[in-house]
């Protein structure tokens, strides 16, 4: 896994607005957008974010809390993309995320 990871996630703009408050709280420098449908509306709230990979763990497990009716649209991290992700999307995705970073310590403790 890399140092850092590159998050952007698609959602309403309640969703949008309570993740930017935990990316704060792991150091991640973040975006948010407002895409707009072509009668003007705004159809979802884009947020990016760059992250070390040791926060990408803690922000999966705040997004699966979220996900579901249709308040999350799309979350991409790296080369993984999901549409209209499920708990078990994220869940699956935070422990190839913590394996990755288990691996690059060999195994060791974190400092």
């Amino acid at each position: 896994m890399n140092s850092s990871e590159t998050l952007v996630v698609s959602a309403d703009r309640p969703t949008a607005a309570s993740l930017l408050p935990v990316l704060e709280q792991h150091g991640a420098v973040h975006h948010s957008s407002a895409k707009r449908n072509i009668d003007g509306e705004t159809a979802t709230w884009i947020v990016a974010a760059t992250l070390s990979g040791q926060a990408l763990p803690h922000v999966l497990t705040f997004l699966s809390g979220v996900v579901g009716n249709g308040r999350v649209k799309k979350i991409k991290v790296g080369d993984w993309e999901v549409e209209n992700p499920t708990k078990r999307d994220l869940e699956l995705f935070r422990q190839i995320t913590l394996k990755s970073l288990d691996d690059d310590r060999g195994g060791q403790e974190p400092d």
